[in-house]
């Protein structure tokens, strides 16, 4: 937080700088004020001109718009890949996501429990197949 607002106000004073400088060349007369473009009204602005600038810059700002969603997901996937452990509870905790972890006698853990055991007897007759084919060749 302090170096932000630190940043903020170098920049406020470099900003504030560079308005004396100019400020003051005004004064000097060693620049002058260009009034051409200063008085931009609502009248200039059509529904013809925005339609022609969207007609001829849509395509171009549709790509840059798809690039520039390609680019933030890769970057996303990069940063995420490798900062996983680090801010899955941050973003768990943020959430209010608890891990949900089956406890005993619930319908979750009984069903697993019961395909566990009937994994474990799968085994032990294929086990026992395997032996009665042994010894009969």
């Amino acid at each position: 937080m302090l170096i932000t607002i630190i940043l903020f106000l170098i920049s406020l004073v470099g900003l504030s700088i560079l308005f004396y400088r100019k400020i003051g060349k005004i004064r000097l007369g060693e620049e002058t004020v260009s009034l051409e473009h200063a008085h931009f009204g609502w009248h200039e602005i059509s529904v013809r001109n925005l339609r022609e600038y969207a007609i001829n810059n849509a395509k171009d700002l549709g790509h840059q718009a798809v690039l520039g969603g390609v680019k933030t997901w890769i970057k996303m996937q990069y940063v995420w890949k490798r900062k996983r452990d680090e801010y899955a509870p941050r973003i768990k905790n943020i959430l209010g996501i608890k891990d949900k972890i089956a406890t005993p006698g619930s319908p979750i853990s009984n069903m697993l429990s019961a395909v566990a055991d009937y994994k474990k007897k799968i085994k032990k007759v294929a086990q026992k197949i395997k032996a009665e084919e042994e010894k009969n060749f």
